[in-house]
């Protein structure tokens, strides 16, 4: 039967050819192939981690890698798929999530990348990586980017890799012709492009007020805060500041900007701006205020996140809030047990975010033990994986186990310390070696948390969770069993630029500290 052996893998072709040239990207099917021919045509080589059912990832796989100009640009490149899911019944299936090549290829692609250039079972996603035609890492990218943004991307460093094929071409000296007098300039075309950097307090408010993303005008009104030290702007910036953030004719969006920007480590004065939007009617509201509390982590806010948690019934609502109360009550009397309560709820997303909010107990003997209780009980390796239910399921206990896992990296436990080198030495999962030992590198200190890497890394987890949170059918499709990746659990709270947070991707990340 070799004929039709040979019938089917002809259509596959047909099948995989007519998707590329309609559908999107040209996938490579192997990282190996993908370097050799690179090498051959002198061409970049485009490497795209990506993961399910996260929303970021899913846009850019469903509308970025099929878009017109992206498809265009995307030419000038050898181009891998890196993602661990399957998503075509048969094993030499076309990938119908991605085309052009099949699951079983961009499986193995990402394995061999992330051994290759990233070295860690802690890949954040979407991310893309440009290689040079030798192999070597160009650039890369963390998180998500806009269509506009990612053609950028592309033809900027197709740009600097070849400044040869963009040469200005020498053209002959023109005739002199007569000189005209120049049109006279509006005031309107004087001023700066639209599309250039606001500068001024007028301009930056002008550009909070036309953005949608949340983490762009978290972003924008810290630069307008900056103004705030700058005598000849300070007046103007305060009245700015204060209109975007109480102006309830304003996008919600706006508003939650402002508060994420109130949320950094020391900012008691912020949590007095922003305390009272925790009784907001907007359930999107509400959340990021909890998260900017967190981040601010200030005990004067733990008296009011205690009450709203008590009355709060949006389980996006309640996660946020139990981690701002772990973060503002790691010394308060009762914290750490109401904490508990939370470990076992209807919704996996919040028991896991309960978990992590135990990391914050440092000093706490019955938070260690409740996390060394889940951590080991079944462990994070053995078969299931993120298709397992959400209560009582093997994937729940295995995203459990994982989050907990992270918590006790945080608190520094000794007694995980023991148990985890035991395992490293019995378990079979790679991936699952890892995350053991990068828990053990916190736990013996080898991580720098005041380091600015570390914090330059937690900003940018911020970006990813502000991106992907506030999504109820997201949320939904979590508690019935979502997965990061080897299991580790799924991480949904916005504003990660704190040490307990979790893990994944403005994505996600698919492997590494659990949320």
């Amino acid at each position: 039967m070799m004929w039709m052996r040979s019938l089917v893998l002809l259509l596959v072709g047909m099948v995989v050819g007519s998707f590329g040239q309609s559908g999107g990207i040209a996938w490579q099917g192997s990282l190996t192939e993908a370097l050799a021919l690179a090498a051959q045509q002198k061409k970049p080589v485009l490497i795209a981690f990506n993961m399910d059912r996260e929303r970021a990832n899913d846009r850019m796989a469903r509308d970025h890698y099929k878009d017109a100009s992206v498809v265009a640009i995307s030419k000038k490149f050898v181009c891998v798929m890196a993602s661990k899911f399957r998503h075509a019944e048969e094993i030499d299936g076309v990938c119908p999530r991605f085309g052009t090549t099949t699951c079983t290829g961009h499986i193995k692609c990402e394995i061999d990348a992330r051994k290759r250039y990233l070295k860690t079972v802690n890949v954040d996603s979407p991310q893309h990586l440009i290689l040079k035609s030798d192999g070597t890492l160009f650039r890369k990218k963390v998180w998500f980017m806009s269509k506009e943004q990612l053609a950028e991307l592309l033809s900027q460093a197709h740009r600097d890799l070849y400044p040869d094929q963009y040469a200005e071409p020498k053209t002959k000296t023109p005739a002199v012709k007569e000189i005209e007098e120049p049109a006279e300039v509006s005031e309107e075309e004087e001023t700066p492009e639209e599309s250039g950097t606001p500068e001024t307090t007028k301009e930056i408010k002008a550009a909070i007020l036309k953005k949608r993303d949340i983490w762009e005008i978290k972003e924008l009104a810290r630069q307008l805060m900056k103004k705030l030290g700058q005598a000849e702007e300070k007046e103007e910036a305060e009245k700015a500041l204060d209109d975007l953030l109480n102006n309830k004719e304003y996008q919600a969006e706006v508003t939650c900007g402002l508060i994420l920007a109130q949320g950094f480590k020391g900012n008691k004065p912020g949590v007095k701006k922003i305390i009272r939007f925790l009784r907001h009617e907007e359930e999107k509201v509400r959340s990021h205020t909890a998260v900017a509390l967190e981040d601010i982590a200030d005990p004067s806010a733990y008296g009011d996140i205690k009450k709203q948690l008590k009355r709060e019934e949006e389980r996006l609502v309640i996660k946020n809030l139990v981690r701002a109360l772990g973060a503002t009550g790691a010394k308060k009397r009762g914290a750490v047990e109401m904490v508990i309560q939370f470990t076992d709820h209807p919704s996996s997303t919040v028991e896991r975010n309960a978990l992590i909010s135990l990391g914050y107990f440092k000093r706490s003997g019955k938070a260690e033990k409740e996390l060394l209780s889940i951590a080991f009980k079944s462990g994070i390796s053995g078969r299931g994986g993120r298709r397992g239910g959400s209560r009582g399921g093997f994937g729940s206990s295995i995203q459990k186990a994982g989050a907990a896992l992270y918590a006790l990296g945080e608190l520094e436990s000794k007694k995980a310390r023991k148990e985890l080198k035991e395992r490293v030495k019995r378990e079979r999962i790679e991936r699952v070696v890892e995350f053991y030992e990068e828990v053990l590198d916190r736990i013996e200190g080898k991580v720098d948390t005041d380091s600015p890497e570390y914090r330059k890394k937690r900003q940018e987890l911020a970006a990813d969770k502000i991106r992907r949170d506030n999504d109820p059918e997201l949320e939904e499709r979590g508690d019935r069993g979502r997965g990061r990746g080897e299991g580790e659990g799924e991480g949904d709270k916005e504003g990660e630029e704190k040490t307990p947070n979790g893990r994944e991707g403005r994505g996600n990340r698919s492997g590494g500290q659990p949320l």
